[in-house]
């Protein structure tokens, strides 16, 4: 289990590597109103950057203005994942310097995390954890052994995190973990499946009460829906007819879910309800595979991700395209081939919308 689910969570600046020799990388641009800011984002030192600088950068709202994580290899504790502060008005993120505390105890160690009370974050990775406006980090409640963590959401009254949970024989059961303490405690509920599958619960939304996750298997894609803060829910499918479906993003927006993700076919985006979906046609969208999104001051959608750009003898590197949607539909903008692929969108308190890789930021007003 713990294998298959690295692999569908393994990055997708990867994609590059399906194909023989590598490009040089190019430089960031700007598209569809994102200003471009090359080298925003604070690197760590080289020596680090083997052990401590793997997996994709994920953003909060914090202090008015924003937190950065990486999504913590999930199972393996073999680095202390960085965390960067956003300064400059939200232009710049800096590493995350903890005064008297060692890494082990500033260690933002989560795959997801949302605003707490107080200025405080709530995240969700080996075990829910606390940090404070100061950086101090808190264990908090841990499920167990056995469990692997995929996404947080707060819904109403609750936190709702969303995972896998190794069962007896190795099958894994799909779960979700309701907190209604801010993380002091939870307790687990296992998600249903309609017919015998590896579902593995991918990403989550929610608006007031209600709250979505959607899930894959294969060529298969499934929802998860609960009217009532994650304390029940139902399943049903999400008729994807393509193979290696990841749905890797949920929105909320226009008064319907939007699920995103990608396919063998290229980018998928799906909008609608349980029982009443959407799909998109790949040709309106091009090449490539949507790793993240956000929505926009307006409630408009941004999606964000990656495609490969290969010249005729086959060498390939890996690219970066934002998804931006208007009365016309569906608008593609290239964000160049830089080192690091963007791979985080988030509105900003004040409305922007920023767009993150490991070094660089694109800002639109």
């Amino acid at each position: 289990m713990r294998r298959l689910g690295g692999i569908l969570s393994l990055s997708l600046a990867a994609l590059a590597a399906c194909y023989p020799g590598h490009l040089p990388p190019g430089d960031p641009v700007g598209a569809l109103g994102f200003a471009v800011r090359p080298g925003a984002v604070q690197h760590p030192a080289p020596q680090a950057s083997s052990s401590a600088y793997g997996g994709r950068l994920t953003l909060v709202p914090a202090g008015g203005c924003v937190l950065g994580f990486l999504r913590y290899p999930d199972g393996n504790g073999g680095h202390i994942p960085p965390t960067w502060l956003g300064t400059d008005g939200c232009t710049r993120l800096v590493l995350d310097q903890v005064p008297n505390q060692v890494p082990e105890q500033a260690a933002f160690a989560v795959v997801a995390a949302v605003p707490g009370p107080d200025g405080s974050l709530i995240g969700l990775g080996p075990w829910f954890s606390r940090r404070d406006r100061s950086g101090a980090v808190v264990r908090l409640f841990q499920p167990g052994s056995g469990w692997w963590a995929r996404a947080l959401v707060r819904a109403g009254r609750n936190l709702v995190g969303v995972g896998v949970r190794d069962n007896p024989g190795g099958k894994a059961q799909p779960v979700a973990w309701v907190s209604g303490d801010e993380g002091r405690t939870a307790h687990e509920i296992e998600l249903p499946r309609d017919r015998p599958a590896y579902w593995e619960p991918h990403a989550i939304a929610a608006e007031g009460d209600r709250v979505l996750v959607a899930g894959s298997a294969g060529s298969g894609a499934r929802v998860w829906a609960s009217e009532d803060a994650g304390e029940t829910w139902t399943v049903s499918e999400v008729p994807v007819r393509a193979s290696d479906v990841v749905v890797t993003t949920v929105l909320r927006t226009g008064g319907k879910w939007l699920l995103a993700g990608l396919s063998a076919a290229g980018p998928l985006i799906v909008t609608g309800e349980p029982g009443n979906w959407q799909l998109q046609d790949h040709a309106t969208l091009g090449d490539g595979r949507i790793s993240g999104g956000t929505l926009d001051k307006a409630g408009k959608p941004v999606l964000v991700g990656e495609y490969a750009e290969r010249d005729r003898l086959g060498s390939s590197r890996t690219c970066s395209v934002v998804w931006t949607l208007d009365a016309t539909g569906w608008q593609r903008g290239e964000l160049g081939c830089p080192e690091d692929p963007v791979s985080a969108a988030l509105r900003l308190p004040d409305g922007r919308v920023l767009l993150a890789s490991r070094r660089d930021l694109w800002i639109r007003p």
